[in-house]
């Protein structure tokens, strides 16, 4: 016999829906993005069209630094109108407040699309969790490196005139560095240990914010200065590890052998007091 409470839930679900199904949805795609959103086709239609325009020089970016192993086929990415459209179709509550997410079990990548500046920065982000899954076939990278390069892709400057993206650090990831680089250096190792529920847990906020800051170090501060140079051994390092079959935690361990004899808290201040701005100019 169903409770109250169950017919509750019941009805809530049935209801939600019902609102859902209310919701026009329209499609568009090309050769890598297929798009599904319930946008009003006049207004949201160069919301979308800037996103597809984006994601295609994303692409080509996140192959530059991270080389697929294997073809990747049409991604799916399903755009929401509002929060409580997103919140029904995922079945959580109303106040869910996070505004994206990549569904590796439905192959799906979700962004709602209220504030536009919002959504485009989450799905940068977002989209890179999509391609590393496709990208290597696994599902089992080490934190400091799935969610380092995810949050590296969130600030991007666009070259309409080539379809280029510069990845810049302008965000707010870079804004808190700036206030506390010593607590971030003090921060990387612990880091580099985290499984899945560690990264998740306690300071949740500093762990993306050192994922971060370690893979922006590992692929700037070569290009800052010479003195940096071994840096650059370590994120190649931990992908052939990982294509050879390792798990995190041997890739990580073998990648950071690269520098065992480096100071890495202190290399760290050193390049963001120092040498940021020469890494902010590179190409």
């Amino acid at each position: 016999m169903l409770t109250v409470a169950k017919h509750l839930i019941i009805g809530a679900l049935l209801l939600g829906a019902a609102i859902n199904s209310k919701s026009v949805w329209w499609e568009t795609s090309n050769d890598l993005y297929s798009f599904s959103t319930d946008l009003d086709k006049a207004k949201g239609g160069k919301f979308v069209k800037d996103a597809m325009r984006t994601m295609d020089a994303l692409r080509k970016s996140y192959e530059q630094y991270v080389p697929k192993q294997k073809e990747i086929g049409k991604c799916k990415v399903k755009v929401f109108k509002s929060l409580k459209g997103y919140n029904e179709y995922i079945g959580r509550p109303d106040n869910t407040t996070n505004v994206g997410m990549w569904r590796p079990m439905h192959e799906e990548l979700l962004i709602v699309a209220e504030d536009k500046e919002q959504a485009q920065t989450t799905m940068r982000h977002e989209a890179f969790h999509q391609y590393l899954h496709y990208a290597t076939g696994r599902g089992d990278h080490a934190m400091w490196f799935n969610e380092g390069f995810a949050c590296f892709f969130e600030s991007v400057k666009y070259n309409t005139a080539n379809k280029t993206i510069k990845v810049i650090d302008d965000g707010n990831r870079a804004a808190w560095v700036d206030n506390d680089p010593e607590r971030v250096a003090r921060a990387i190792r612990n880091v580099l240990k985290l499984d899945y529920e560690g990264y998740y847990s306690g300071d949740k906020n500093l762990h993306y914010i050192t994922g971060w800051a370690i893979v922006y170090f590992l692929e700037r501060g070569s290009l800052a200065h010479k003195d940096f140079a071994e840096y650059a051994k370590v994120i190649p390092k931990y992908l052939e590890m990982m294509n050879g079959g390792a798990n995190w935690r041997e890739a990580t361990e073998a990648a950071w052998a690269e520098v065992a004899d480096r100071d890495v808290e202190a290399d760290f201040i050193r390049f963001w007091k120092s040498y940021r701005k020469r890494a902010r100019k590179a190409k």
